[in-house]
């Protein structure tokens, strides 16, 4: 068997050699579980030295499953390492491609009223549509800018209203450009917020002033929609600030290229640069040079601060691993208020369970990662201002018939996502409740104007 430095000299030889990686081939994504170090070693050297190979679940221990896409020109290569390792594996997605396909066929409408969640919307669809809320609901919905991105880009959001002096939600998603779900079921929870007339929706939109944010990474969202058919686009990830790097091969050979983007999800200023972060200027989890050198997190930490003497709670959209999880992820250590954030999770995710069966785990991040993850949004807001309730939702990534689909949800998952997601929230304030008697007090106030609230939707 070749040894682990010999399998990367071979692997580096042979991207060198291989020409530019094609974009137009099709890619699958394969489950890896491996069983020892040397085995994870494997995979890491794949994602860092091969041309479109690329971790779609990372290593996170042994015995845990490790998600791989391989372009269709590395197929050979990947199963060449995984024969020589004695490394079985199980194909999640055939065609990583056909999905793109399938999920931007829908033609897009001119009209902004035709909003809808039976597609993605682009981000100028997204604060068009925000813009018309406050338009239409003047009493209710107001703009907020939380930040500016590296591109010029408006960080935009909603605030809204049912009765004075309450409480704050704040709602983050998008903060990684390519997980699509996750700015769709901001905007779906905005709508029903609205519009819905269930009762216990209404005691929840009503109990609290909300703050939702559907893209906290505005230019790579917009960069994944420019040409969202080829997978270099549409799976971006990071910023879009240009970064320096040299690749050198050897003492006296160094290629200077440019590297776009930082991990905005690693480059908040608590245990920024830890455990679970690179530094390398090309990795997809690249925390930047500096504690908010992106002007997105630095930007939006900024308006955090003003608002956060107003917090009851901070949530998080991102997919696809099916967790709630919570501060912290620099360690598996139960800091703060541990126990009552896993009790209150518990009973979310029981709520999340009830419409279509999807099972979630809950813990803190390290723990349920199975490996640390520092320098995120939602563990400087916890650290920072004590926010009592913290979660961050890794969203659905398969069918209810458990067909994976990853990063590339199908615009039919955007209704049963939101749904659940509802559902789990409406359970989550419930449980909260508990610690907290002022919001059983408000839950059982009153309520107004729920009727007068019709969104036009198609």
């Amino acid at each position: 068997m070749l040894s682990t430095n010999v399998l990367y000299t071979a692997l580096l030889l042979l991207y060198v050699t291989t020409e530019v990686f094609s974009m137009s081939n099709t890619a699958s994504v394969f489950r890896i579980t491996p069983k020892k170090d040397e085995e994870i070693k494997v995979l890491y050297s794949l994602d860092r030295d091969v041309d479109g190979i690329e971790f779609w679940k990372d290593p996170s221990g042994i015995n845990k499953p490790v998600d791989l896409m391989v372009p269709e020109n590395h197929i050979e290569t990947f199963e060449y390492a995984m024969k020589d390792h004695d490394l079985t594996y199980s194909v999640l997605i055939v065609d990583v491609q056909k999905l793109l396909n399938n999920t931007t066929r829908l033609k897009r409408s001119k009209n902004s009223e035709n909003f809808g969640f039976t597609r993605f919307q682009t981000l100028d669809e997204i604060y068009n549509w925000l813009d018309n809320l406050a338009l239409a609901y003047p009493n209710n919905v107001e703009i907020i800018v939380g930040g500016k991105s590296f591109e010029g880009r408006p960080i935009k959001g909603v605030k809204l209203t049912f009765a004075p002096g309450k409480s704050g939600v704040f709602i983050e998603a998008g903060i990684h450009a390519r997980e699509w779900l996750s700015h769709s079921t901001a905007t779906f929870l905005i709508n029903e917020l609205l519009t819905s007339n269930d009762q216990d929706v209404r005691k929840l939109a009503q109990s609290f002033e909300w703050y939702v944010f559907p893209c906290f990474n505005p230019d790579g969202y917009a960069f994944t929609h420019s040409e969202p058919q080829n997978r270099k686009f549409r799976l971006w990830r990071k910023t879009r600030t240009p970064y320096a790097t040299y690749d050198c091969w050897n003492e006296e050979f160094c290629e200077r290229r440019i590297c776009h983007g930082a991990d905005l999800n690693r480059n908040w200023g608590f245990h920024w640069g830890g455990p679970g972060s690179g530094q390398n200027e090309c990795a997809e989890v690249f925390a930047g040079p500096a504690a908010f050198s992106e002007i997105e997190s630095k930007t939006l930490s900024e308006y955090i601060t003003s608002i956060s003497d107003k917090l009851f709670a901070y949530i998080s959209f991102h997919t696809y691993i099916e967790k709630l999880m919570f501060p912290y992820g620099h360690t598996s250590a139960h800091l703060d208020n541990y126990d009552q954030q896993y009790t209150v999770g518990l009973e979310a995710i029981d709520g999340l369970s009830k419409r279509y069966g999807s099972e979630f785990d809950v813990g803190n991040i390290a723990e349920i990662l199975g490996r640390p993850a520092s320098g995120g949004s939602i563990d400087w807001v916890k650290a920072n201002f004590e926010v009592p309730f913290v979660y961050c939702y890794e969203l659905r990534g398969r069918t209810k018939a458990g067909q994976m689909y990853g990063f590339v949800a199908p615009p039919s998952e955007i209704i049963p996502s939101g749904q659940e997601v509802l559902d789990s929230l409406v359970a989550m304030f419930k449980a909260a409740a508990n610690y907290y008697p002022q919001l059983k007090r408000t839950s059982e106030a009153p309520l107004h104007g729920s009727e007068s609230l019709q969104l036009p939707l198609q």
